[in-house]
């Protein structure tokens, strides 16, 4: 290579040295107008070459900028024909003023500048060859026109020489040309490295030539000689900038692309329209096992194609007959080989050279194929009998399987998912990716035996499944991973119900931890579980302080510790909620607190008995309506954590039976799917009960911000679904009646705090008096001005001396454990004062009824 770099610097310097030498031998010889004649048709000659080469080489090199230089040169050599023809002494066109040679040389300078200058801003826009070539020739015209008219300018002399215009015009074109150095330096990263330094050759050597020709007195003396060289040698740095793009750059571009050639390993040939074998690679002469003056010049049916078909039905001979495109396609050859072939045309301007017939050996595919099919055959009739989707990597090939089972578990059909390792790596959760990536790797590198993962993936309808997959690396004899094979389990079901029962159990956890009420959960054995924040804030301990029952009593209660703690070991023994009454409680700061305290069984809870305790605070009642209001709230809190006790316990104990019974078919060995399914159905099941009790109880403690319409019937259902297990524990019947559908403006908690309010009343008092056929009734009603609901039982009624009396702050007729005689007061404060409507109470027949009237909405 170093070698062939040496032989073009030497040739680019060796030619310009050869013709400067013979223009000096003519001067000295023959004088100045025979080196004059040379000097400018030497120019001439290479002006002429140019666009000869720029416009032949157009098409390949679609290089504007060097088009644009060749078209105006082309021109700029027309200047300097005349030029010469009408130099003095010059028999050809007999002229004597030197004024129409000077006018043609200044006007090929002018049209030179002006071509270097503007040429660069053509780089990147397409041209017009036509357009250009007429436009430069139009002006050469011009100036053809006003070099023989009246209209010549005076450029030189005969006694004073060279005029103040003609330096001028030379200061002028050297201007033109140093913007033209400054606006290539500029732009210079825009050009190929390879004809910059030309381009600005040619322009300084011009700048040269014209400043030169600013000296000179007459026409022959050394300063026109030396012009004159300067000037050939920016015409040869022109050409040789042509030259390196049109013709250099090309055949460098064709000598590599025959190397590449030779290097494609499968046999290449180019096939004239006739069949004849005109080209080979290195390779066909290895598949034909011939050299190459064996194959080219012979027929290409006889060498490659079947030659039981004769040429004229041969498919492939028939397509490059025709110039056509051909795609691997297959014949056989000899009745164990098989060959691929492909067939692209060669054009150029719409007239086909020729084709390039592609072909290769496909037998041993064929074979692996064949075999591939029969294994997967066999591996159809395994996986089709599983219940489980089947997945096999080849990590060799990068190849992969799904069953369709596989593809079912998530909502395709066989054909809808391509086998390939991109479509399961696509459909993982973006979370889960890192994981899954990590636990192949481990198995591929052998660091695990068995590979095991649970991640989802994206079903076709967008939701996500979750996944067990099972599978095993296999290596060759050298350890290296050759392919993985395993099972996908759906275990969405599974995955979601304990999920949910997690998520619930947290939401619980949040709900207790939030609640405005102090809370303790603690079980048999001694152990506090949780107490929440109110606990904590109110008597200053944390957790971690009372962690154990005896730890609290102890801080607590003092003196008083041991009967306080005999009282709560006979708490786990409880099956309904109790009111526990008023108790002193001794905070971590030293102040005295009272709460009322009320607790519940929750069940078992990792085998122990468990019981959730709440307190109200009692300390400092305040009068005012909001406290009265929150007050309400919390007492409402006792009948509300019996009522979630008693709604849990039966979903908690159905959910630890399935737990157990899957527990216990693991432990025997004796898992199965189906069983395990229906386990976890009935765990969902169950979950979604609780969670529904959760929301329930959530809702009916979040305050109301804003009124809003409200469907009594939807707040009565709501109300329903809080207390109908405490009214169902108790035996009471209760019935509805819906006699309109129409709306009100409320406070929906609010409201629904009071209908829990009247109808937890009417419970209790049946079941003081323990009757037997106990109901509760509600009826809603509108008339003209009102929307009515009546709530009545028939506990026997009130007694009518404290009738009037029921509504009024403080004043209960159950004992002071159960009663803090401001249920109904409140209730009257939210129907009169909240809702602008009207609650009464009186008694009819069977007991006593309460009748709440609300606005219609207008």
């Amino acid at each position: 290579m170093q070698e062939v770099s040496n032989y073009k610097l030497y040739t680019t310097s060796l030619i310009p040295f050869i013709f400067i030498l013979t223009i000096l031998l003519a001067r000295y010889y023959g004088g100045h107008v025979l080196f004059h004649s040379l000097a400018e048709m030497f120019s001439i000659l290479f002006g002429f070459m140019m666009i000869v080469i720029v416009f032949h080489t157009y098409q390949f090199t679609k290089n504007n900028f060097i088009l644009y230089l060749g078209l105006g040169y082309f021109w700029v050599s027309m200047l300097d024909v005349m030029h010469m023809l009408t130099y003095p002494e010059v028999s050809i066109i007999e002229i004597e003023n030197p004024n129409i040679m000077l006018t043609f040389w200044i006007a090929a300078r002018f049209l030179e500048a002006f071509i270097l200058f503007s040429a660069i801003f053509v780089n990147f826009h397409t041209i017009s060859k036509v357009k250009v070539f007429i436009l430069f020739g139009l002006g050469t015209a011009i100036v053809n026109i006003l070099a023989f008219s009246k209209y010549l300018p005076i450029l030189y002399e005969q006694e004073n020489g060279l005029t103040s215009l003609k330096i001028n015009l030379e200061y002028s074109i050297i201007f033109i040309l140093i913007l033209a150095l400054f606006t290539y330096t500029k732009k210079r990263k825009n050009f190929d490295k390879s004809i910059y330094y030309y381009i600005i050759a040619s322009i300084i050597l011009t700048i040269f030539t014209e400043f030169t020709l600013t000296f000179y007195a007459k026409v022959d003396d050394s300063f026109t000689m030396l012009a004159h060289l300067f000037k050939f040698l920016s015409y040869w740095m022109i050409f040789l900038s042509i030259i390196k793009i049109s013709l250099e750059k090309p055949f460098t571009f064709l000598a590599h692309e025959s190397s590449t050639y030779n290097s494609i390993p499968f046999s290449s040939i180019l096939v004239d329209s006739e069949g004849i074998i005109r080209q080979i690679n290195d390779s066909t002469k290895t598949f034909l096992n011939l050299e190459a003056d064996k194959i080219i010049n012979q027929n290409n049916h006889m060498l490659f194609h079947n030659q039981n078909t004769e040429e004229s039905e041969c498919d492939v001979c028939k397509v490059i007959k025709r110039g056509k495109r051909l795609i691997s396609h297959s014949l056989e050859k000899e009745t164990t080989s098989t060959y691929s072939f492909t067939v692209n045309p060669i054009s150029m301007k719409d007239m086909t050279l020729g084709s390039v017939q592609v072909c290769i050996d496909i037998s041993q595919q064929l074979q692996l194929e064949q075999d591939k099919a029969e294994t997967q055959e066999r591996l159809k009739l395994i996986v089709e009998s599983s219940t489980d989707g089947i997945w096999d990597w080849n990590l060799l090939t990068n190849q992969v399987y799904y069953s369709p089972r596989w593809k079912e578990l998530l909502g395709y059909m066989d054909n809808e998912l391509e086998n390939r390792p991109e479509t399961w790596k696509n459909l993982i959760h973006p979370d889960d990716k890192e994981q899954v990536y990590i636990d192949v790797m481990s198995s591929q590198e052998g660091k695990s035996k068995f590979y095991k993962n649970i991640h989802r993936l994206k079903h076709k309808d967008k939701h996500w499944v979750w996944i067990e997959t099972r599978g095993q690396t296999i290596f060759d004899e050298s350890g290296k991973a050759i392919r993985m094979m395993g099972s996908h389990t759906d275990i969405t079901e599974k995955k979601y119900a304990i999920e949910l029962l997690k998520q619930k159990k947290e939401e619980l956890e949040t709900i207790i931890q939030e609640a405005p009420n102090p809370i303790m959960l603690h079980n048999e054995d001694g152990t506090v579980l949780m107490v929440n924040k109110s606990w904590e804030m109110l008597t200053g301990y944390k957790h971690k302080d009372i962690d154990t029952i005896e730890k609290w009593t102890y801080l607590a209660y003092g003196e008083r510790m041991p009967v306080v703690k005999e009282y709560i070991d006979n708490l786990y023994a409880l099956k309904k909620k109790v009111d526990e009454g008023e108790y002193p409680i001794h905070t971590k700061n030293g102040d005295t607190i009272t709460w009322q305290f009320s607790s519940a069984p929750l069940g078992l809870i990792d085998g122990k008995r468990t019981v959730i305790s709440s307190a109200m605070d009692i300390t400092e009642l305040k009068h005012k309506d909001e406290m009265l209001i929150d007050q309400s709230r919390h007492a409402a809190m006792g009948e509300m954590i019996g009522m979630i006790a008693h709604q849990w316990r039966q979903p908690i104990s159905a959910i630890a039976m399935d737990a157990n019974n899957m527990l216990l078919d693991i432990s025997l060995n004796d898992f199965n799917v189906d069983n395990a399914k229906e386990y976890s159905n009935s765990i969902l099941n169950q979950t979604q009960d609780l969670s529904k009790t959760i929301d329930d109880f959530r809702n009916f403690f979040k305050p109301d911000k804003v009124i809003s319409e409200v469907d009594i019937k939807e707040t009565i259902d709501t109300t329903l679904s809080i207390v109908k297990d405490s009214l169902k524990n108790n035996n009471i019947e209760l019935t509805r009646s819906f006699e309109t559908d129409k709306k009100v403006k409320a406070y929906p908690r609010e409201l629904m705090q009071v209908f829990v309010n009247i109808i937890t009343n009417s419970k209790d008092v049946l079941t003081s008096y323990k009757k037997e056929d106990a109901r509760i009734s509600i009826r809603v009603y509108e008339d003209e001005k009102y929307i009515n609901t009546e709530i009545c039982d028939n506990g026997g009624g009130i007694d009518a001396n404290i009738l009037p009396k029921v509504f009024d702050p403080y004043f209960s007729t159950k004992d002071e454990k159960t009663g803090t005689g401001i249920g109904l007061y409140m209730s009257k404060m939210i129907i009169q004062e909240h809702l602008n409507g009207i609650i009464d109470v009186y008694n009819n027949d069977e007991g006593a009824c309460f009748t709440i009237k609300l606005l219609k909405e207008q």
